[in-house]
């Protein structure tokens, strides 16, 4: 379970990256991030 317990973290860390570059790209075009959605 530890190992389970220190893979969440990192795995929240990607989704966060991920969140990111999302609201990134909707700024430069909220178009395109409605159109992927």
């Amino acid at each position: 379970m530890f190992d389970l317990a220190v893979d969440t973290p990192q795995c929240w860390e990607a989704q966060r990256r991920r969140i990111e570059e999302v609201v990134v790209k909707a700024r430069e075009g909220k178009t395109r991030t409605v159109a992927l959605t």
